[in-house]
This record gives structure tokens, C-alpha cells and sequence, in this order.
């Protein structure tokens, strides 16, 4: 058995803009199999209009949400950096975050902000990239960028300290959002052609497809399903993902969350979510192994820090 919290940022179908965002926070208790996983169907919401989120630990501990208002995180950058993404928050209160250089559009830097201290770090730049997703090492402290490269290639690149690594160049790895397994020896991504689910083994460079085409219960409703926010469990046995569904030629009427087990091919279970309404989900978050490490082995003390 195995326990641990989801964030989640939902927004509601009632005020779908930025301020209508609430940060709930969702009890997981993984099972031997995905079937007999058991979750709070009510979660706790913990912030309201927020969309920033990560974790971080209390004095005694304990492993806390915290959370930033949408525009709060912004004014503590300095203003020559142009068009601000937060893509990232990682255990102990750190962001990454993307811009553009100023010959630029598309987001080819990568800066680190420490919320504490408000200090900022540009940890990589290459014009005319483009940063599409990034995850955090929880075993070295390093990080995970996916970049695409200027005549159209894609990268999975490894950043620790200074040292910037290619780590994978292959035509089939095309991420929106991806994370890596606990061992380092493969990778989950969301393709961004097809969006289906893909498992790649990084020493073989096997490709599987993990999700079921077409399972989820808004496609046997006949609605198209966009899927995205990919997170991992802390022992990479269970892979969480949310959809946003709409009528072709028609607005987004609202989404679901997902859980799926790594061994392949699998179907999806739904988790089904009580009193928040409709609406869809944003961002989801997960505790990576280190959080959890770190954090009391007692049940922790989920208190919202900040931004509520």
C-alpha cells in the first residue's frame, strides 16, 4: 500500500477564467492493482484563484502544499523578461519558469525562482528552441527539459548544476507533457500529434503505447478528448492524467481525471470526482519520491501555505 496526495487545479465551468481556479487537494491510497485503488471522492480544496502549486515541508516535516496566485509570482520578475510561463513548482518552494529572449517568440529560456528569496537563476537559453516540458529529478536534484529544436527535431535534455546533457534525440518522442520513472530507465509522455500515452524504454528506445484508444468515457459519449497534465506516482507504478473535452466546432464543456497502470496496454480508470462542481482540470501535481522521503512518515498535515 502506498499513500500520498494529488493537487490538483480545477477550473470551474461557471468562471472559467483565471480566477475561477481552486486548488483542491486529493487522498490517493494506491492498491496491488488499479482496480482495488481507493481515493477520496471529495477533495479538500486548500486556495482559490491560484495555479502555481508545489510542495514543500513544514518544520517538523510534514508535506505541505503551497501554492501562488496566477499573477502573484510575476511581479517579483525583473521586467526585461518578456512574456513569463510558470511551467514547474518542485519540492522546497522552487519554480521554473519559461521566457522568451529578445530576438525571440517562442519560450527559448528556462529560468529557476526561488520563492523564499524571490532570486532567479537563467539555468539555460538556445535561441529559437522552444521548451514544451520539463520534470524534475528526484533522485539527483537535476531536471528534465523537452525542447523542440529550430528545424523542427525534438530533445529530452538533462540540466544538473551547469552540465546540460543530451539524454534522447528520436523522431517518435514528441512531448506536450511527459515524466520520468523513479529508476531513470524510462519515460511516460502524451504525444503531441496523436495525444495517446507512450511508454519509452531510454536504453532500448522501445516505444508502447500505454493507454487504450478511445477508452475514456467521454470518447464512448462521441466527444473529442485532449489529454494532458501526465504525473507519475512516487514509485512510477501508476501514471495520472486529466482530460478536457469538447464538440468538434465547439467551446470546452468540461473534463475528468485519470489514473493508469504502467504495464501496458491498460485501460484507464476514472477517478471520480464529488461537490466541485463542473468544470475541468488544469494542472496536476504529485509528490515525487523525495518529497515523501523527507517528509514525517506519519500521516502528513496538508495545511494550504500561502496564496489561499
Amino acid at each position: 500500500m502506498n499513500e500520498f496526495p494529488i493537487l490538483l487545479s480545477w477550473s470551474s465551468a461557471q468562471s472559467p477564467d483565471s480566477l475561477g481556479y481552486q486548488v483542491l487537494i486529493l487522498d490517493y491510497q494506491q492498491e496491488s492493482t488499479l482496480a482495488s485503488d481507493r481515493y477520496s471522492p471529495h477533495p479538500q480544496r486548500v486556495a482559490e484563484g491560484a495555479l502555481a502549486m508545489g510542495w514543500g515541508l513544514g518544520r517538523r516535516g510534514e508535506l505541505l502544499p503551497w501554492v501562488e496566485r496566477q499573477v502573484g509570482w510575476k511581479r517579483h520578475l525583473p521586467c526585461r523578461i518578456q512574456k513569463p510561463r510558470l511551467l514547474m513548482s518542485a519540492c522546497g518552494g522552487y519554480g521554473f519558469f519559461t521566457s522568451s529572449s529578445p530576438a525571440g517568440w517562442d519560450p527559448d529560456q528556462l529560468w529557476m525562482w526561488c520563492r523564499r528569496s524571490g532570486a532567479k537563476w537563467l539555468i539555460w537559453e538556445q535561441p529559437g528552441s522552444q521548451v514544451l516540458a520539463l520534470q524534475w529529478d528526484p533522485l539527483s536534484n537535476g531536471l528534465w527539459l523537452a525542447i523542440r529544436c529550430p528545424k523542427g527535431s525534438h530533445q529530452l535534455l538533462y540540466i544538473h548544476g551547469r552540465e546540460v546533457r543530451c539524454w534522447l534525440r528520436h523522431r517518435l518522442f514528441a512531448p506536450s507533457h511527459f515524466v520520468i520513472s523513479l529508476t531513470g530507465q524510462w519515460l511516460a509522455f502524451i504525444h503531441r500529434l496523436d495525444n495517446q500515452i507512450y511508454r519509452m524504454d531510454l536504453a532500448t528506445r522501445r516505444l508502447d503505447q500505454l493507454n487504450l484508444t478511445g477508452a475514456e468515457w467521454e470518447c464512448r459519449e462521441g466527444l473529442f478528448v485532449h489529454r494532458h497534465s501526465l504525473q507519475i506516482s512516487p514509485d512510477s507504478q501508476r501514471l495520472f492524467y486529466a482530460t478536457s473535452y469538447l464538440q468538434i466546432g465547439g467551446p470546452i464543456r468540461g473534463g475528468s481525471l485519470y489514473a493508469l497502470s504502467t504495464r501496458v496496454p491498460a485501460q484507464p480508470r476514472r477517478i471520480a470526482l464529488e461537490g466541485i462542481g463542473s468544470g475541468v482540470c488544469v494542472r496536476l501535481h504529485v509528490p515525487n519520491a523525495l518529497c515523501l522521503s523527507s517528509a514525517n512518515p506519519a500521516r502528513s498535515s496538508l495545511v494550504s501555505q500561502g496564496g489561499a
